[in-house]
């Protein structure tokens, strides 16, 4: 009876893990929520990201980064990092 409990409690706790990270995958797939608003929308609709960092090509094309460099001037945060977090160059 005990080895009953003890799995069902398991098993609940599993469901409510499961559930919230479903709704997590699912926010990271709808993605690009760290898209700057204040890009023109017809840059914002691109999907093209030749070097991977995150930024589109046109993006890093507007800030003056190198579109197949994720971390143009090689100081150790990407491309990305110090647009979108860092506000840095």
């Amino acid at each position: 009876m005990k080895n009953t409990k003890n799995i069902a409690i398991l098993f609940f706790l599993f469901l409510i893990v499961f559930s919230f990270s479903g709704c997590l995958i699912k926010k990271v797939e709808e993605g690009k929520e760290n898209i700057d608003p204040k890009l023109p929308q017809d840059i914002r609709k691109t999907d093209l990201d030749s070097d991977k960092d995150g930024l589109f090509d046109d993006e890093e094309n507007l800030y003056g980064t190198d579109i197949n460099k994720a971390d143009t001037d090689d100081d150790g945060l990407s491309d990305f990092l110090e647009i979108r977090n860092w506000k840095t160059n």
